[in-house]
């Protein structure tokens, strides 16, 4: 805490040094014209605002007084003792995230060239509707959407939907490609999440 407010104070310091000296080389360089008192009056209410910040708002003597006085006790902390900690309360966690996005890997590597060489689609509404599911159109929506309150919305945990921006044109065999290239790893996901419980948690 005590090096956050020397920092935070080191870049008030810096911050008022950087005006004072725009100020006084306005001053030199410019002595008449309506814009170099603009911008002296500017650097100026700048200047005092950030003082006052300092003084009235953070009350920099208060906060001071309270860092004099709070008791401080010296704790050593072994720190392969901590190591060991973390691995146990993390367990194969990264090991598992790392297993996940190597499978997701090899399945895009899969279906990459597969699916963008096939152009049997003209238009994106002609797709399966287990294909295409779209957060746009109501009646492309999943039909067992259930309210999931990490998300704050009715989500499915079956079945994902593509957004797609207005700018897009729906019916380019980009746009269909991408998704059914998205609707061919839904199955992996789901493998995922029963695979990592966390995962599972977050839907």
């Amino acid at each position: 805490m005590i090096a956050g407010m020397q920092r935070f104070w080191r870049f008030l310091t810096f911050l008022v040094v950087i005006l004072h000296q725009c100020w006084c080389s306005t001053i030199i360089q410019h002595e008449e014209g309506t814009l170099t008192g603009d911008v002296i009056n500017w650097a100026t209410l700048i200047q005092n605002y950030v003082l006052k910040l300092a003084s009235d708002g953070i009350q920099r003597d208060v906060t001071q007084s309270l860092l004099d006085q709070a008791n401080y006790s010296f704790e050593r902390k072994d720190g392969m003792a901590i190591v060991s900690q973390v691995q146990q309360l993390l367990g194969d966690y990264f090991s598992d995230k790392k297993a996940a996005a190597q499978k997701l890997a090899d399945k895009i590597a899969q279906l990459h060239d597969a699916i963008n060489s096939s152009r049997s689609y003209t238009k994106l509404s002609a797709l399966d509707p287990d294909v295409y599911q779209d957060s746009d159109v109501p009646n492309r929506l999943p039909k067992d959407l259930k309210f999931n309150p990490y998300f704050k919305q009715s989500v499915s945990q079956n079945h994902s939907t593509v957004k797609i921006s207005d700018e897009v044109p729906r019916d380019n065999h980009m746009t269909i490609n991408t998704v059914h290239f998205s609707a061919a790893l839904e199955n992996l996901f789901k493998k995922n999440a029963q695979e990592d419980p966390f995962m599972s948690e977050l839907g």
